[in-house]
């Protein structure tokens, strides 16, 4: 059996549900991936998406997503930036990061006792080239998915 592998670029502001989406889009071949979003709060539609994925053969593909295979505690968990004046252009930005897009409250700190790393061998938050570079040469049909956010946040700032 194939086994594929697909990294996942997105926006840390989009809904945990449109990045599932983009990934099963993916992995049924359609290019957006709003349709499946909607048919994901349905459960008989997701019976027919579980369906259509089998007779594909899409339940092989792996797919890397860094919010599971990255241990955030080990770097951004800890604090929030330091919130800018209101009237400041960064305050929108601070805003749409610091606050939960569904419930409209602020994200809770964590205050686990992880140690935080920014750099060196244990810190996984700096090995993207390196994951990009080992993903790509164990598998020649290695890809990139980007799940791309309803704003286009993404391309303001690509996380992984």
């Amino acid at each position: 059996v194939e086994r594929r592998s697909h990294q996942v670029t997105h926006e840390w502001r989009n809904l945990f549900c449109h990045t599932v989406a983009a990934v099963l889009a993916d992995a049924l071949e359609q290019e957006e991936y709003g349709r499946i979003a909607i048919q994901l709060t349905d459960e008989m539609s997701t019976a027919h998406l579980d369906k259509c994925l089998m007779e594909r053969g899409a339940a092989n593909i792996r797919y890397w997503i860094c919010s599971f295979c990255v241990n955030q505690h080990r770097g951004i968990c800890g604090s929030m930036a330091a919130e800018p004046p209101l009237d400041s252009p960064e305050y929108p930005r601070y805003k749409a990061n610091a606050y939960d897009p569904v419930l409209n409250k602020p994200h809770r700190v964590c205050d686990c006792d992880e140690p935080k790393l920014w750099e060196g061998d244990d810190c996984e938050m700096n090995k993207f080239e390196d994951l990009m570079a080992f993903l790509s040469c164990k598998d020649p049909s290695f890809k990139q998915v980007v799940a791309i956010d309803r704003n286009f946040g993404l391309f303001s700032r690509i996380w992984c």
